[in-house]
């Protein structure tokens, strides 16, 4: 048996753990390097458990961790996002879904977490233990990270599955602190622990991976549409080309004209031969805004779509 102290201290460990990888690796969370914002945070949280601590008792402590533990979406990840506010409870009942279902396995009473401090913190830490898993996976398969944008609906999912699987691990639970342990409590336990996991990990692919795959393709259709305009923007300029080519080729025959219209002294007709070649020589057609051809070829595409009273220099 360990220390209140030692075991408020570890519980606290594993919780920040279950919290900050569920960030990264389910939402793709950004962890702050500001040493600052993480000793303000460990003090709060500290000053916090401990005062409960002394008021209360280490269980009491322990169970108001879920106020504590909004340092990690407000002070811990960066930038900050109220977003990352909105999904806390759902982290919050994930994390516990998870560790109330390794009681069943062990066949630990929820109100016994204390005084089996050992196996309590290996049902805590458990929840990080997946995460760890999927970040590995994750990082095996290539899976590009991307910033998760969630709508409603996707909250909205996210808090009923919570709820319903807390309702459901936590009736069990309360059934086994009244009745005790047996055989028949310990296997629905069990089963409907794993029912909840799978149907939290089932949310999550639906909510957020579904939700990145949409971002992926939407990002995608973007690129081929900047493609586009580029091919666009460099058959203009092989048109250009062409154009000048011909007209070196021709500028003999250019030559020879004005010579005539010289010659005759007809100013006006020289004009007007030097304005007829110049418009089809392409010289102009195809202009240079910055010198960087993709840029050049969106600024291109956006002034042919400008209207007709807006000049560009």
């Amino acid at each position: 048996m360990m220390s209140d102290s030692l075991y408020m201290i570890l519980y606290l460990v594993t919780e920040v753990l279950n919290y900050i990888l569920a960030y990264i690796v389910f939402f793709n969370s950004t962890i702050t390097k500001k040493k600052t914002s993480w000793l303000i945070g460990i003090l709060l949280v500290l000053i916090f458990h401990f005062a409960m601590l002394n008021i209360f008792d280490v269980s009491t402590s322990s169970l108001l961790s879920f106020i504590s533990m909004l340092v990690v979406p407000v002070l811990l990840l960066r930038p900050f996002d109220k977003r990352n506010i909105i999904i806390y409870p759902f982290i919050i009942i994930s994390t516990s879904v998870i560790a109330i279902s390794m009681t069943f396995l062990f066949n630990i009473k929820e109100s016994n977490f204390i005084e089996k401090n050992i196996l309590g913190i290996v049902c805590q830490i458990f929840p990080s233990f997946i995460a760890v898993i999927v970040m590995l996976m994750q990082k095996y398969k290539k899976i590009e990270k991307i910033e998760v944008s969630l709508g409603w609906k996707q909250y909205v999912l996210f808090y009923v599955v919570g709820f319903s699987t807390l309702c459901m691990i936590g009736s069990i639970q309360v059934v086994v602190d009244v009745v005790g342990y047996n055989k028949i409590y310990s296997i629905v336990g069990i089963s409907v622990s794993l029912a909840c996991i799978t149907l939290i990990f089932i949310t999550l692919w639906q909510g957020v991976i579904v939700n990145r795959q949409i971002q992926l393709e939407e990002r995608n259709k973007i690129y081929q549409k900047y493609m586009q305009l580029q091919k666009s923007y460099y058959m203009q300029i092989l048109n250009r080309d062409e154009k000048i080519r011909r007209f070196k080729h021709d500028v003999r025959a250019h030559f020879t004209v004005i010579s005539a219209y010289c010659e005759n002294g007809d100013i006006s007709g020289i004009k007007k031969y030097i304005n007829d070649v110049m418009n089809n020589s392409a010289v102009y057609d195809v202009k240079s805004y910055t010198g960087n051809s993709g840029i050049d070829a969106i600024i291109t595409y956006q002034i042919s779509e400008a209207p007709d009273n807006i000049k560009v220099y």
